[in-house]
């Protein structure tokens, strides 16, 4: 898969810019606030429909008013594509191929990406949605009935929660559990095939590029697994009564990371937490080329922070080695880009020319 080319009008301080990008790095290269991870933004707006800096697109759109938009033309499977985002005030709109795309998931299948930045300490130390959503990338790229199972669940889990809310008896209220349980252990299941392909894809690629040995994966599924779904709800029936929420299930779940039999969060620094979620992630992304024959795209947002030089060249060789391509933002004086074929754009107030 590769972004061919980004063509962007009212983000943030950024001049209205068309980028014709190429298959592997493409190198950002700036001052600070010049506008390098705006690009990143964008391109993040693109595939996800959602910005990784601000709660709302309208916060995005230049001057605060108005509407953005970000356009991609997308190579992926053998095809070329076209994807689309519309936001700001009002209700977004989104497209793929000349048509209104059926939801994010319309551009998440067809722009895959995955984002390393200076708050990615935030999958080690952060809460347990952090984790499981990473486990769920993955598990939507790679098995297509994922995320259909998923909302069903959702829906289901939201109305059995409805009915607790609203003091409803047994009778209503665990009229929803036999669903509940099918779906939940559907959903387990595949995260759980899915982490037995990860798990040593990222424990070598811990080990191998960052000298972080000793890493375990465990899947926490949401319930104690001396019991089924069926006798977990059974036995919290009474708890989830009280509190008007169920509380054992697939969205409880944990991805439990230790390193050495001690939680990664207490055992390593900021530096080397940063450094983990570097091989979470490019573990996925290894995982995900073997499973579908091709590459997803990785944005690298400033993570030199907080690494030393032989660190952040490990992690580039890394990102190399995978063949995929990446977006990578660099201030002056820093990371010096080198390897064939890597483009290299200068980012100064706000606009963005290609100089290599």
């Amino acid at each position: 898969m590769d972004l061919r080319r980004l063509v962007l009008r009212s983000v943030r301080n950024l001049a209205d810019l068309d980028l014709a990008l190429e298959p592997g790095v493409n190198w950002l290269i700036g001052a600070n606030a010049s506008g390098k991870t705006s690009v990143l933004e964008a391109v993040h707006i693109l595939g996800l429909a959602r910005s990784f800096r601000a709660r709302s697109l309208r916060r995005v759109v230049e001057g605060g008013s108005g509407r953005l938009t970000v356009y991609g033309e997308v190579h992926w499977r053998n095809g070329e594509h076209r994807i689309g985002v519309e936001g700001g005030e009002g209700v977004s709109r989104l497209r793929r191929d000349g048509a209104d795309a059926d939801g994010i998931a319309e551009l998440a299948d067809c722009l895959p990406l995955q984002l390393l930045n200076p708050d990615s300490h935030r999958l080690i130390e952060g809460p347990p949605p952090e984790r499981r959503a990473l486990v769920d990338w993955g598990v939507f790229h790679v098995e297509p009935d994922f995320l259909r199972t998923w909302r069903r669940y959702r829906r289901v889990l939201e109305q059995r929660n409805a009915a607790l809310r609203q003091g409803s008896g047994p009778a209503v209220a665990r009229a929803w559990d036999q669903d509940l349980v099918a779906l939940g252990e559907a959903v387990d299941a595949a995260r759980r095939r899915y982490l037995d392909d990860l798990a040593p894809r990222a424990v070598a690629m811990a080990e191998e590029h960052f000298g972080l040995a000793g890493l375990d994966l465990h899947l926490q599924a949401g319930w104690a697994r001396e019991r089924s779904l069926a006798e977990a709800l059974e036995a919290g029936w009474e708890g989830d009564r009280r509190q008007g929420h169920t509380g054992a299930g697939p969205h409880r779940a944990e991805l439990a990371l230790r390193i050495g039999g001690i939680p990664a969060a207490e055992r390593v620094s900021r530096g080397q937490q940063k450094l983990l979620a570097a091989a979470l992630r490019l573990a996925q992304l290894a995982l995900f080329g073997e499973r579908l024959g091709e590459g997803a795209l990785l944005l690298l947002d400033d993570l030199p922070a907080e690494l030393d030089e032989e660190h952040r060249g490990r992690l580039l060789d890394a990102v190399r080695e995978l063949g995929i391509q990446a977006l990578v933002t660099a201030t002056e004086g820093g990371l010096v880009p080198r390897g064939e074929g890597e483009a290299q754009f200068r980012v100064e107030h706000g606009k963005v020319r290609r100089v290599v």
